[in-house]
């Protein structure tokens, strides 16, 4: 079975892949990629293991015209999963710069790293269970996308 799916559970991913892999091998195409169109807005278009599936395989499938399909892919991942957690969208993130460092350039690696974001360890207050407050530390990341859109308005 072909691994379009990784990181989703696998009573999820396993009807998904099947189907996707029958399509493909059959030379459907654009009807897998319609799967994988539909996977994301069932499964949540916050599933970057989707996204990252869905770029992949239209990758290989692809001669020349792939890294250009491929980028607009992660491009509109990288849109979707903006108002998702930070390590949705890191995962998504490192997994187009892994593409691009394959397949790239210098400068399609650099345009893949200044959307990385900063990473800063925070305190916060918290109350636990039993009803204490303590201070819990945790990792905030700006992307700098949203840092400009900031500046902006």
């Amino acid at each position: 079975m072909i691994d379009v799916f990784w990181g989703v559970p696998e009573s999820i991913e396993k009807p998904w892949a099947q189907l996707t892999e029958r399509l493909i091998a059959s030379g459907c195409h654009n009807d897998a990629f319609s799967i994988f169109r539909i996977a994301s807005r069932t499964l949540g278009e916050d599933v970057p293991e989707v996204w990252i599936g869905f770029a992949n395989t239209k990758g290989k499938l692809y001669g020349s015209t792939r890294l250009s399909r491929c980028r607009d892919i992660f491009e509109e991942a990288n849109q979707s999963l903006r108002t998702c957690q930070g390590e949705d969208r890191i995962k998504l993130l490192h997994a187009w710069y892994s593409f691009e460092r394959e397949n790239g350039s210098q400068s399609t690696e650099d345009h893949v790293l200044a959307k990385m974001p900063q990473q800063e360890r925070r305190m916060r207050r918290v109350v636990d269970e039993d009803g204490e407050e303590r201070s819990e530390e945790y990792t905030d990341f700006t992307f700098p996308e949203e840092t400009a859109e900031q500046h902006q308005d």
